[in-house]
């Protein structure tokens, strides 16, 4: 009789955790993704609610946090001058070793010019970005209060990218690269999040870029012990020359990135909330626990 209760509670608690985690993805993406947040785009109220947004969440989870301000040079006229933000959080287990998880939280707004739809040079359009990047955001926060709840992942010291500016040519990222905060830092790898909540339903792809010539890591993914939600991965290390894992990938540094892929939502108005597939970034957050669990080994 004890073990079956033992078993009831342990079913229970596993079941109430994951509705936590998609709740916690929903109320996210919603959040980032709204209205009032008009698209994020750089230079505006919204990112700046947004910022605020993230800067509480890192507060709520007891890491510490910092801003990382820059201004858009004159290569970029349409936004010459605008200062823009990356959000850092951290969590310091005083080891020697670093992992970073990185995630744009920018988006392009009313930039009609950056807009994929037809219409948009005739009218502008609040393109609110859930995929691009809310889902992103919340995976990253969601592993920040997981790491920062877990005593027994303490291996690495935790670092929280979340970059601005991405969307007119990765600036953000380029900007924290060249930092002295990270030349202060020894980085085991840096893994990155862009548009990871149109996993489809059908086909399960996620795709990683960083271990199409990586064969322990492959193995990692390949292993059904580590796949209990039966993704399928499309291993394409082009995803590490377009997303903020490129200035790390370039410069010889150990980068992973994970993309559920651009949908027909990409960069349009219709990127909204209730498109996204939270049990696919349940699903995606399983599998990213136990990789980092993996990795510190």
């Amino acid at each position: 009789m004890n073990r079956i209760i033992i078993v009831f509670l342990f079913l229970f608690k596993l079941h109430y955790s994951l509705g936590q985690n998609k709740t916690f993805f929903k109320n996210t993406v919603e959040y980032l993704s709204s209205e009032q947040l008009a698209g994020r785009q750089i230079g505006t109220d919204g990112i700046v609610v947004s910022k605020n947004f993230i800067l509480e969440e890192y507060k709520k989870m007891g890491l510490k946090s910092f801003v990382q301000e820059f201004h858009i040079d004159d290569s970029i006229f349409s936004y010459k001058g605008i200062k823009c933000e990356n959000i850092i959080g951290m969590i310091d287990n005083k080891s020697d070793s670093t992992l970073i998880f990185s995630a744009h939280y920018d988006h392009i707004g009313t930039d009609t010019l950056l807009s994929k739809e037809i219409v948009a040079s005739k009218r502008k359009k609040i393109h609110n970005g859930a995929d691009d990047n809310a889902s992103g955001v919340a995976l990253t926060l969601a592993l920040a209060k997981h790491l920062s709840c877990n005593k027994k992942l303490k291996k690495y010291n935790y670092v929280f990218l979340n970059s601005s500016a991405h969307e007119i040519g990765l600036i953000g990222s380029t900007v924290f690269y060249n930092s002295s905060f990270f030349k202060g830092l020894k980085v085991k790898a840096i893994i990155n999040f862009d548009m990871v909540g149109k996993l489809n339903t059908v086909s399960k792809y996620v795709k990683i870029g960083g271990v199409e010539n990586n064969g322990l890591i492959k193995d990692f993914f390949l292993n059904e012990d580590n796949n209990s939600n039966d993704l399928n991965f499309l291993f394409n290390d082009d995803q590490l020359t377009m997303s903020d894992a490129t200035i790390f990938y370039k410069n010889g540094m150990k980068a992973y990135t994970f993309t559920t892929g651009a949908s027909e939502d990409y960069h349009k108005s219709s990127d909204d909330s209730e498109k996204i597939n939270y049990d696919g970034m349940e699903s995606i957050f399983i599998l990213l626990k136990k990789f980092i669990v993996a990795i510190s080994k």
